[in-house]
């Protein structure tokens, strides 16, 4: 079982998603986004429909790939799985890193869009092939695992929530996120802005095959893009 940690304000110290959805509840029950209290009128309303919607991604947070293992080419793919080791190779080979960030494990139980990035897209002869030829590949158990504290994430700081050991304490990406980014083997940019949020989160192999060519060809060029602040809005 995943033990909750202790979140960040407003948790209380609560574990896990108990924590997040107390949190969640009471900003969205008892303000709007603007930070005004709402009328009573409108906290029960708000609030139920938070919960409904919550516990609809949340019942999707443990889904494990149960093909037969010829069927996974993913696991053909040799992960990194520690963030130092993967850009030692990174910086030593000249690739760029293919970091997965995902709720869950490579091989076992994960949130729904993980599941479906690895069934599908990871599990495309082209994509295996080109990542095996041309990246470093690294998986995030972001459940588990800490953010990697490099310059070219450091701009997804504030979104996800990190706490004090940089683990995501965001009351959703906590136990629904997949993002696939590619960085720049000194890790001071990502390769991959431009392509859009379809691009680093589709499980379509087609969409996923075209960011990597196009993530291989600004590694080539010397060329990392614009690296903007309020990235992770397009992630």
């Amino acid at each position: 079982p995943v033990r909750g940690t202790r979140g960040t304000r407003g948790t209380r110290g609560t574990r896990g998603t108990e924590g997040s959805l107390l949190f969640a509840g009471e900003l969205l029950s008892l303000t709007d986004f603007h930070g005004r209290r709402q009328p009573p009128a409108m906290r029960t309303p708000l609030f139920c429909t938070f919960v409904v919607a919550a516990a609809g991604c949340f019942t999707t947070t443990h889904v494990s790939d149960d093909r037969p293992r010829d069927d996974k080419r993913y696991l053909e793919v040799r992960w990194h799985t520690d963030v130092e080791t993967a850009f030692a190779e990174a910086r030593a080979t000249n690739k760029p890193v293919l970091l997965v960030g995902a709720s869950g494990e490579l091989d076992g139980p994960s949130c729904l869009g993980a599941a479906r990035v690895r069934a599908d897209a990871l599990s495309d002869t082209r994509v295996t092939a080109l990542i095996q030829r041309e990246f470093v590949p690294l998986w995030l158990n972001t459940r588990e695992q800490a953010w990697p504290r490099i310059p070219g994430l450091a701009a997804d700081t504030w979104s996800l929530l990190l706490d004090e050991h940089n683990r995501i304490q965001s009351p959703f990406y906590r136990w629904f996120f997949v993002r696939t980014l590619v960085v720049s083997p000194d890790g001071d940019s990502v390769l991959n802005l431009e392509q859009g949020m379809t691009r680093r989160y589709t499980p379509e192999p087609d969409l996923y095959l075209q960011m990597l060519q196009a993530s291989v060809a600004r590694h080539k060029a010397s060329d990392p893009g614009p690296q903007d602040a309020w990235r992770f809005l397009l992630l």
